[in-house]
């Protein structure tokens, strides 16, 4: 059935009833600050108003609602301009709650068309009004969405857009189609805004509601007009439903925010670029390093500062930082004033720029303490707000204590400055210096007072080119002056200087020097020279004379026959004279600076040095005496070197003149004189020692001589006698043997001490065996030991050691330490002879446990006539030269020889070291003979011997055929003549003093006879005439060998085997 109609009143109840119901439950969730949009309640509210009343009580729903959002719904005055971001939700509203009563009305008018058929006609007719309602209302929706400032699509449920407004058609284009599906919807170009994706047909959010039936709200998407413009939108869509919950329309609104989108990216970039200005100066207020406040009220009680001022006002951050605080306490840690006064607080400069409202300058006194006084230079400005009214201040301060203190250097500076510019002229006049300005391009040469004066030209009367200038330059000068400057050009040199004649206005010359500055364009070209003209007509005068007097010095100093140098204050040698590059060799450039040194000698450096040194820091003379190396020879003489300084008048040293006198031979003759007293004064002493050692020696010799003679002689008496049996014969026999030996080895010790005194002592060198000149020694002791019943302990070698030497002198070593060894070594005692090797040497050893040396004595035990002491002497006897012979010996084979004992009683141990010589792996002709002259054998061997004296001729040739000779003797020289003719022997043994025809003779007139033989008769002279002088006079004579009376029997075998070897060769150190 048809609705019944309602009243009007009714109606516009019905919709003040619905929007209240939705406007108190929408304040009420806001209250309680749940998030709800009150548009949907009262979308609500216009549903029920049309449903229920009609199309004007929905319209009168929508405007009650629209009205209720401007008053009441936050956020209030909603069309104001700073809430216009949410004026397209507003639109989107009243578009949707539009339509939403449109197509209830129309429902509701349909709904009526199929009313009781009986009422056909009235419904007809009703219809009829309805439908030019509906027409109106029609119009009336298109009326109010042509208004909307937001574009409206209208579509039925398959998607085909039926409607759209004018806004739509402004968004979109005017050529936007209302296509008759979804799939259609592809026509429309979009895209995501969020992520550029392009939108398909079903994504646009009016599809996606006809899909779902879901309200699609506030959607941004860019889209692309069909008149080619972009724009940025917000879309949003809501379903129409019937009374069954069947979709039958939806709305889609298009809020065209694209201007929005553009002041909200414009806004954005402000707010950076204010955010960025913040920070820049909040870095500015941190870094400048000016101090700065900020006052926030007009009365500067409340400011803010940055950390250069609170540094300048010396108190730490977060400080009150204004001089008027609203309490009135002061709380800065200094006074300000200024020239000595306080300021007001009232009248600070921040302060009156506040109460002016103008900028405000000040110089003012921060006073920490009398001696720490700041000077402040600042400026405030007021700051104002919106109207004008001054709302407080800024205020930036500067510590200007450096700029005052550099101002009032600066006057002093200026001041002084003056007065240099005052000297500068003057000296200036007085250096006969003048300025010049010359511009090379516009040739306009600007000259001082000065130089016009040195020109001879009056102020003024310069005409100004350089045209002007060359007139006065010396013709032969003017060329020279000028390439030089071309090629100071061409090469961009900026220095440049010369020196140059000029001729003045009365003729006269004067000699200038210019020194200029040239400067350059950037095209490298000279466009000025600046620079000076200095008159150096005296000092040329002054280098004239100075040379001429330089040339006498350089003569008079190479002439000089000293080494002549001078140095610098600082010690650097900076000449030397010709005599110096003579003896020295080396060139003055060698020389210079140290260079002199390398001649100094080694030992010198040094010494030299710390006194030259010394002479520099102190000024006082050098002398000294060292040696310096002449390089003609290389040899180091003696000079005495002396520098004395040369002195300004203030005492300053300018240069030190030194030279260095051969002083060599005469310091040689001072040294020899000093070396000829000393040797004079040690040989004094030492004649005197020896005379008191020869008193000494006399008594012992002559103790010596006399002690063998006494047995000898009383036995020799008791024998004469006849009254001695034949075991005291005997007994008295080797008494006297052992007594004349003993005094025969006194004999041989002192010619040997001679002989070494002298240094006639020298040695017949052979290869010898040291085990069989060894043993041969120690038979010679044997009987000694035995006698003492001293045990001999014999500790040899068994490799063959052999040395380079003479063996019978060797023998004599081995022979007087045995002898040592047995006189000190008591009865019953032990003598330990060892040999053996020792790297390359040969060590022979002596140990005895006799009586030993004392620690005193040791170090003088090889000295010539030393003894313990006179007791040692009385009961040993010995003249004390056995050992002393022992070390001379030994060290003529290249050996040494030491003594070790623990002391007194505890023995000694004699140590003889000598060179071995390459052992060899068979028997040599060396060999052979060190064999035959230790073990003498002479079977066969002729022997012609004269002597004058029968006794002794007798015991020769009785010695001789003990041996095997076959000997032939004779007393006189020519007796020896005929037997030598005869016999042709093998061997001469010759005496030599003899009557009528002497040895010497003798051996003259064998060597006649023998011009024309091949072979020389080996001859020996035996004589008793000893020392150095016979035997070279016997050598020279013709003889080979010299043998000394007397003679051991086993010795002149030995020696005659040995010689017999190689006859034809002398043996001169057998004596």
């Amino acid at each position: 059935m048809l609705e019944v109609q309602r009243s009007l009143m009714w109606r516009y109840k019905v919709s003040i009833f619905s929007v209240l119901l939705a406007l108190l439950p929408g304040l009420l969730l806001r209250s309680l600050n749940v998030d709800v949009d009150i548009s949907l309640l009262f979308c609500v509210a216009v549903v029920f108003s049309s449903w229920y009343s009609g199309l004007t009580s929905g319209l009168f729903a929508i405007v009650l609602s629209l009205i209720a959002i401007y008053f009441f719904v936050s956020p209030i005055n909603l069309l104001g301009t700073s809430h216009i971001s949410n004026i397209p939700n507003l639109l989107v509203f009243c578009g949707v709650a539009l339509s939403i009563n449109w197509l209830i009305s129309k429902r509701k008018q349909e709904n009526a068309s199929v009313l009781d058929l009986t009422k056909r006609q009235q419904v007809d007719k009703v219809l009829a009004q309805e439908q030019a309602n509906h027409e109106l209302e029609r119009q009336r929706l298109r009326a109010v969405l042509d208004i909307l400032p937001v574009g409206v699509f209208i579509s039925d449920s398959k998607g085909q857009l039926l409607e759209n407004n004018s806004a739509a058609r402004a968004i979109w284009g005017d050529s936007a189609p209302l296509v008759e599906e979804v799939d259609q919807y592809q026509n429309y170009k979009g895209w995501w805004a969020n992520t550029g994706k392009p939108l398909a047909a079903q994504d646009w959010a009016l599809a996606r509601t006809l899909a779902t039936g879901e309200a699609v709200i506030a959607e941004e998407v860019d889209i692309e007009t069909f008149d080619g413009q972009r724009k940025t939108i917000l879309n949003s869509s809501v379903a129409i439903r019937d009374k069954t919950g069947t979709i039958v329309n939806a709305v889609a609104v298009n809020v065209d925010i694209t201007d929005r989108k553009q002041v909200e990216a414009t806004l954005r970039k402000s707010e950076a670029i204010a955010k960025a200005r913040a920070e820049e100066l909040e870095i500015f207020m941190e870094t400048v390093p000016a101090a700065v406040w900020i006052a926030r009220d007009p009365h500067c009680h409340h400011m803010t500062a940055n950390r250069a001022a609170y540094e300048l006002m010396r108190v730490p951050p977060g400080s009150v930082m204004t001089a008027t605080p609203p309490d009135g306490k002061y709380t800065f840690p200094c006074k300000i004033q200024k020239n000595g006064q306080d300021i007001p607080l009232n009248e600070l400069a921040m302060q009156q720029a506040c109460r002016r409202g103008q900028a405000v300058e000040a110089e003012f006194e921060f006073i920490f303490d009398e001696n720490d006084i700041r000077y402040i230079y600042g400026k405030a400005v007021p700051l104002r707000n919106d109207s004008g009214a001054v709302r407080g201040s800024i205020g930036a301060f500067l510590d200007v204590t450096d700029r005052k203190q550099a101002e009032a250097e600066r006057q002093q500076l200026m001041s002084l400055l003056h007065q240099k510019q005052e000297w500068l002229d003057l000296a200036h006049a007085a250096a006969k210096l003048g300025c010049f300005d010359w511009n090379l391009q516009t040739n306009v040469n600007i000259w001082s007072k000065e130089l016009e004066a040195i020109y001879g030209l009056q102020p003024g009367e310069f005409g100004g080119t350089y045209e002007d200038w060359a007139k006065w330059v010396h013709p032969d000068d003017l060329a020279k002056a000028v390439a030089k400057l071309d090629r100071c050009w061409s090469a961009r040199t900026s220095e440049f200087f010369t020196d140059f004649r000029i001729v003045k206005g009365d003729g006269s010359l004067s000699w200038l020097q210019v020194r200029a500055r040239i400067f350059y364009d950037d095209a490298g070209q000279p466009w000025r020279m600046v620079g000076v003209n200095i008159d150096i007509s005296d000092r040329i005068q002054a280098e004239e004379a100075l040379r001429r007097s330089e040339l006498m010095f350089r003569t008079l100093a190479d002439t000089m026959p000293q080494l002549f140098w001078i140095t610098q204050p600082n010690g650097y040698h900076e000449y030397f004279n010709q005599r110096w590059v003579e003896y020295s060799g080396t060139t003055l450039e060698q020389a210079q600076g140290n260079g002199w040194q390398h001649i100094v000698h080694p030992d010198d450096v040094e010494r030299t040095k710390d006194i030259w040194q010394s002479s520099l820091r102190s000024g006082k003379h050098y002398d000294i005496e060292y040696r310096l190396r002449r390089a003609l020879d290389g040899e180091y003489r003696w000079h005495l070197g002396r520098a004395f300084p040369l002195r300004e008048q203030d005492g300053s040293i300018v240069k030190w003149f030194g030279s260095c006198t051969d002083i060599h031979d005469r310091k040689l003759a001072i040294e020899e004189r000093a070396q000829a007293l000393e040797r004079e004064r040690a040989a004094r002493i030492e004649l005197e020692k020896a005379n008191h050692m020869k008193d000494d020696f006399l008594a012992i010799v002559s103790h010596e001589l006399r002690s063998p003679l006494n047995p000898i002689l009383g036995w020799a008496k008791l024998l004469r006698m006849g009254n001695l049996d034949s075991k005291k014969t005997t007994q008295a026999l080797e008494i006297i043997e052992r007594n004349a030996k003993l005094q025969a080895r006194l004999i041989d010790d002192l010619l040997d001490v001679s002989r070494i005194l002298r240094g006639k002592l020298s040695l017949s060198l052979s290869p010898v065996d040291l085990v069989a000149a060894i043993n041969a020694a120690l038979e010679t002791v044997r009987l000694s030991a035995e006698a003492k019943s001293i045990k001999l302990l014999l500790q040899l070698s068994s490799d063959a050691l052999k040395v380079e030497g003479d063996c019978n002198r060797l023998q004599q070593v081995v022979w007087n330490l045995l002898t040592n060894a047995v006189k000190f070594t008591p009865e019953g005692g032990q003598i330990k002879i060892s040999l053996e090797k020792v790297g390359s040497q040969a060590q022979i050893q002596v140990s005895d446990t006799g009586q030993g040396i004392s620690p005193d004595f040791l170090p003088h035990v090889f000295d010539r006539f030393r003894q313990a002491d006179n007791a040692t002497t009385r009961k040993f006897g010995g003249l004390g030269l056995g050992l002393a012979i022992v070390r001379h010996l030994v060290e003529l084979h290249g050996g040494t020889v030491r003594v070790e004992s623990l002391g007194e009683g505890m023995g000694a141990t004699f140590t003889v070291l000598l060179p071995l010589i390459p052992t060899v792996s068979q028997t040599s002709t060396s060999d052979r003979k060190l064999v035959s002259s230790c073990s003498p054998n002479l079977n066969g061997l002729r022997i012609v011997v004269v002597d004058d004296d029968i006794d002794s001729l007798e015991l020769l040739v009785f010695i001789l055929k003990q041996y095997g000779a076959e000997v032939t003797s004779v007393n006189s020289a020519s007796e020896a003549l005929k037997a030598i003719a005869r016999v042709k022997p093998n061997l001469l043994f010759s005496d030599i003093a003899m009557p009528e025809m002497d040895g010497y003779q003798l051996i003259q007139k064998v060597r006649e006879m023998e011009v024309f033989q091949e072979e020389k008769l080996p001859a020996i002279a035996l004589t008793a005439f000893a020392g150095e002088a016979n035997h070279q006079k016997i050598i020279s004579a013709g003889f080979q060998q010299h043998l000394t009376k007397p003679v051991d029997p086993a010795e002149l075998a030995s020696a005659i085997a040995k010689f017999m070897v190689t006859p034809v060769q002398p043996l001169t150190t057998s004596h």
